[in-house]
């Protein structure tokens, strides 16, 4: 009996030991710092607000929108895949933050690159995965803002989009800005940003061609950080524990 007692304590201070030779000791706050923002952008926009802002008697809307896994695809009127939208669905899309710290140009694409730290977000930019197309409510012609990437112009955040059709060589167009926006940083030095999604008063925008109404609100904008997953070694400590509790408490059965 004394021996079983001896190979379970062995087996639990070797799941102990295990984290110091395969994930190199536990957990600490800074483990997790990131210099650059990283975690996933959930947009909620209501079409219905969106077709009022916009204005016109055409009646333009979101249509489609297409996640990461198309980010080297062209979009046109005959693109096919993603998810089609209704002109008066509100919907939510998941915008990835793009870990490229360079932009990568797909020709009529873009993946625009994350150079944001989370501790100054007056300088840099956080690129985002994902496109739209707006088309009118008769169909027959489209536009193509997508390849987003969110940063402050004037002290406000504004989501600006690449489209080979409108982006000059100096700028690429807003789309939206955000108003009522806050935004904190974590324990972990990672960024949260929230705010209602209205469409951008900049110069050179997408409103240029609506002249639509800026004091519309069409959604609302959260950005968290992705949640980071216990490495291995964590969980082996854990069933280590488990071990050296069950040897204790089978040594204190046989003393007694």
């Amino acid at each position: 009996m004394n021996l079983l007692n001896k190979h379970s304590l062995k087996a639990a201070y070797a799941g102990v030991l295990a984290i110091s030779v395969f994930g190199g000791g536990l957990l600490t706050a800074g483990d997790a710092n990131a210099a650059l923002v990283s975690g996933v952008a959930n947009m909620t926009i209501d079409n219905s607000a969106f077709t009022s802002a916009v204005g016109g008697s055409e009646g333009w809307y979101i249509a489609n929108f297409w996640d990461e896994t198309y980010n080297a695809t062209p979009i046109d009127l005959d693109t096919t895949g993603g998810v089609a939208l209704s002109q008066t669905e509100t919907f939510s899309v998941s915008l990835p933050v793009n870990a490229n710290g360079t932009t990568i140009s797909y020709g009529a694409r873009k993946q625009e690159a994350t150079t944001m730290d989370a501790s100054n977000t007056a300088a840099g930019q956080i690129g985002l995965s994902g496109a739209f197309r707006m088309e009118p409510a008769g169909g027959g012609s489209y536009l193509n803002p997508g390849d987003f990437y969110l940063k402050k112009a004037g002290g406000t955040w504004n989501i600006f989009t690449y489209s080979a059709g409108f982006s000059s060589p100096a700028q690429d167009p807003a789309l939206f800005r955000l108003v009522n926006a806050t935004e904190s940083v974590n324990g972990n030095g990672e960024l949260s940003l929230s705010g209602d999604l209205y469409l951008s008063t900049l110069g050179y925008s997408w409103n240029l061609l609506f002249n639509g109404s800026t004091s519309v609100k069409v959604g609302t904008f959260n950005l968290a950080p992705a949640a980071v997953p216990l490495p291995a070694a964590v969980w082996l400590f854990g069933s280590g524990l488990v071990g050296l509790l069950g040897a204790s408490r089978g040594k204190s059965g046989l003393s007694a």
